[in-house]
């Protein structure tokens, strides 16, 4: 009997629980390149306050879906970023904690920026280039990207961006930048 009671107390103690709210739909802009944009909020550390948003994804229309920069801040120093392809506009927006197989830019506050290969294996190839370093190195090229990919056999869910150029807009700004007109398609790099 006792078996029986606390069985039921476990049973009405489920049940009373309300079940989590869905995801609210995601808001995006329309910006004057054709592109749409949409800020919001995902889950950050209690220790970490900065500016702006902590993600945003700025999407350009291509034949075939879209081109998707998405970015994520869960801490004070760092910005994280992936360039994904998709056949439609993203429903929810995600924290770049994993590193994705393909590309990956990584942008600190300071200035100072970190591109990165990762296969599903892991990273295999980084280029950090740190805030103090002038004259500033340039970006890895697509080519080079693609080359590495190609000769590894990495089917990338992330693709090339222009991590440097991208690091002179939003290392001095926030994520807001990225849904604005402050960063281009000629700034991600096509």
């Amino acid at each position: 009997m006792k078996r029986f009671a606390v069985i039921a107390a476990f049973a009405l103690f489920g049940c009373s629980q309300r079940p989590p709210e869905p995801p609210k739909p995601l808001v995006w802009t329309s910006l004057p390149d054709g592109s749409k944009a949409t800020v919001g909020q995902i889950t950050v550390p209690d220790d970490q306050f900065f500016d702006g948003p902590s993600a945003v994804m700025r999407c350009w229309p291509e034949a075939g879906g879209q081109d998707c920069l998405i970015a994520s801040r869960t801490s004070y120093g760092f910005m994280d970023f992936i360039r994904t392809k998709t056949p439609n506009l993203p429903t929810a927006h995600r924290e770049l904690v994993v590193p994705p197989v393909g590309y990956q830019c990584v942008v600190s506050v300071d200035g100072g920026w970190q591109e990165s290969v990762h296969s599903s294996a892991g990273q295999i190839k980084i280029n950090v280039v740190s805030y103090m370093e002038h004259p500033r190195p340039d970006s890895w090229s697509k080519a080079e990207v693609q080359k590495l990919m190609t000769d590894n056999g990495i089917q990338p869910q992330s693709h090339w961006m222009n991590c440097h150029n991208l690091s002179e807009v939003v290392g001095k700004t926030s994520l807001a930048a990225v849904a604005s007109t402050e960063v281009t398609r000629e700034v991600v790099g096509d």
